[in-house]
């Protein structure tokens, strides 16, 4: 129920169809009221009445002294049940006729009119010239009352016609939305180039056309922020490399020594620059070979092995081939391996690396069991230049480029990267990749 609850509560489709589920009950509602309560009574009302008129028509028709044979005629030619009775006379068209005493209630006088529904018949007794007649009309009394019962049930079942066809309606205009949902997603993981084929000429296609702008020019921020980026790193490789040179002429010392560990690291940050750059362009893509994915993290294991808190490594029975851009895929994993290593203390646990198959896909999952990251923050962690450290200490990270890097390339081999993090447990970085197919 709180399941139910919560979708309605998130969905402005559910909505509108309960209020017009709910307005089409409430009409129903006070339909069959009206119906119940003021039109069948009126229309029994009128059936009681002509009844009573035709059943004084055949009274006259018999006469007075009643005519037997009149009787037995009329009873024979319109199927009518008779009985008749006076002071000198009892007589009935059949036995199964009742008896006038099995009809009259104790307070009724001989002088009243009486009609209503015996079993299978409707029934008349009628006192009139002397006679007292019994009357029981073999008809289906009920069909005029069925007829308007099926009124209503066919009111309803057009009722629900009519919310068939509005909720299949509002379902055609609200598309839009869900195809704004998914565009809005596709923008979220990274996909600036997705547009929305607009084929609406209302509100909804003006939101649309809206999106696909903002979308436009948001792909032409980042692209300016990136050329930006790209322009100032190719601008501060010539200086640096001149400050090189010049130290070289510089005797040695431990300013010496900083200025050269500065430069490393702007090196490094320039190179990361490019390096992000060239995954971005159409003229620096992977070259792809066939790779042996559980040699290559062997080997980048073998190089931590001695890096505390160590490192367990679950390899696989068999060698997993994949294919891919070795180099590109080296990069990548020694970023994620080597970021588990920098938030992992002496006394914590060992990474641990593990596989798992999936259907032609491997998942290799890499966890540490330093402080974690905040939720809040999880969402920006594969952005560029983005670290949780906001202090930008040398001691707890680089420039915020390696994790970009490695959803670039992990996202060009076809594969998607995933974090989890709580706090003071651990961090786990999920790598899915497609396996070569046999």
């Amino acid at each position: 129920m709180m399941q139910w609850t919560e979708r309605i509560r998130a969905s402005l489709f559910l909505k509108i169809i309960l209020l017009f589920l709910a307005a089409h009950i409430t009409i129903g509602a006070v339909g069959f009221t009206i119906h119940k309560y003021f039109g069948l009574p009126h229309h029994q009302q009128s059936i009681n009445q002509n009844m009573e008129h035709y059943s004084r028509y055949l009274a006259a028709e018999i006469g007075a002294p009643a005519d037997t044979v009149t009787a037995r005629t009329l009873s024979t030619t319109y199927h009518i049940r008779l009985r008749m009775r006076n002071d000198s006379l009892q007589w009935a068209s059949d036995t199964a006729i009742p008896d006038f005493e099995e009809l009259t209630p104790n307070s009724y006088t001989n002088s009243a009119v009486l009609s209503g529904v015996y079993k299978e018949y409707f029934y008349v007794l009628l006192p009139q010239n002397g006679n007292r007649f019994l009357f029981l009309f073999d008809i289906d009394t009920h069909r005029e009352l069925s007829v308007l019962e099926w009124r209503l049930v066919i009111m309803v079942l057009v009722m629900m016609l009519i919310l068939t066809i509005i909720y299949f309606a509002i379902r055609f205009m609200l598309r839009p939305l869900k195809t704004i949902h998914k565009a809005v997603a596709a923008i979220s993981s990274g996909d600036l180039d997705h547009q929305i084929t607009v084929k609406r000429r209302d509100e909804l296609g003006d939101l649309m056309n809206s999106f696909n702008g903002m979308a436009e020019r948001l792909k032409e921020m980042i692209s300016s922020r990136d050329q930006l980026l790209l322009d100032v790193s190719h601008e501060l490789r010539s200086p640096l490399t001149r400050i090189k040179v010049a130290l070289e002429f510089l005797e040695d010392s431990e300013g010496k020594e900083a200025i050269k560990s500065d430069i490393a690291e702007m090196e490094q940050m320039i190179a990361e620059l490019l390096e992000s750059e060239r995954l971005n362009s159409v003229y620096g893509g992977l070259h792809i070979q066939s790779t042996n994915l559980t040699a290559l993290l062997q080997n980048i294991v073998s190089t931590q092995k001695e890096t505390p808190p160590g490192i367990r490594f679950q390899s696989p029975q068999e060698d997993i081939w994949i294919e891919a851009d070795p180099e590109r895929l080296h990069t990548a994993f020694s970023n994620v391996i080597d970021n588990a290593f920098k938030y992992s203390s002496e006394a914590s646990q060992a990474v641990e690396i593990s596989f798992e198959s999936a259907e032609n896909q491997i998942v290799i999952s890499i966890k540490d069991f330093g402080p974690g990251i905040p939720q809040d923050e999880l969402a920006s962690i594969f952005e560029p230049f983005y670290r949780v450290d906001k202090s930008r200490s040398k001691e707890t990270g680089g420039y915020g480029l390696g994790l970009s890097i490695v959803k670039k390339i992990i996202q060009q081999h076809q594969g998607n990267i995933k974090i989890k993090s709580k706090p003071t447990e651990g961090t786990t970085f999920t790598i899915t990749l497609p396996i070569k197919q046999k």
